[in-house]
């Protein structure tokens, strides 16, 4: 479907291990896609999800962003997630997590367990990156998942010496630093 001026994009950071005073480049990357937005009359929301408690989060936040993009903000906490969450994370950490960050990647496949159940897909980003149009034509690429499509990566556009034996056996070297989750499926995959 296409995006119209009464769609509503959902987009999503990652926010562990990061003081309030840190979140400099996830604000100017939030900034950056809300005035792009606002060029196309597209509404988005964005979320921070986080390791801390989420009020003083956001109250923070708040107190960064332009007036004009503060209620566009809200703040979810992982600490909030069902123990058994926390369990599987830590499982996923432990069967094939390395450096020093990877507990972080690690939250991305879980997402859909931290984000509220009434967001049915959203796009993730890491705070690196920089849009020079409107987020809403990235949104539109879900109208090309099929029905059993869960998740899609961005292509990898650095070379890195880890990437060429994927590339070497014929696969695609994707970014996860660029993803759109149905997170529905992602719920009810069945």
């Amino acid at each position: 479907a296409m995006a119209s001026a009464l769609d509503v994009v959902d987009v999503a950071f990652l926010a562990i291990r990061t003081p309030h005073r840190q979140l400099g480049a996830t604000l100017r990357l939030g900034a950056n896609i809300l005035y792009q937005a606002s060029a196309h009359e597209t509404i988005v929301r964005m979320h921070l999800v986080a390791d801390q408690p989420a009020r003083p989060l956001l109250t923070a936040v708040r107190l960064r962003v332009p007036v004009a993009f503060r209620s566009r903000w809200f703040a979810h906490s992982t600490l909030e997630a069902p123990r058994w969450v926390a369990r599987l994370h830590r499982k996923l950490v432990a069967r094939g997590c390395q450096g020093p960050v990877c507990d972080i990647y690690m939250l991305k496949p879980l997402l859909h367990l931290y984000l509220p159940n009434s967001m049915r897909r959203v796009i993730f980003l890491d705070s690196d990156v920089f849009l020079w149009s409107d987020i809403a034509g990235l949104w539109r690429r879900f109208a090309t998942f099929g029905p059993r499509h869960l998740i899609a990566l961005a292509r990898e556009e650095n070379a890195f010496g880890s990437q060429e034996a994927v590339t070497a056996l014929g696969g695609l070297s994707s970014n996860g630093g660029v993803e759109l989750l149905d997170l529905q499926r992602m719920r009810d995959p069945a």
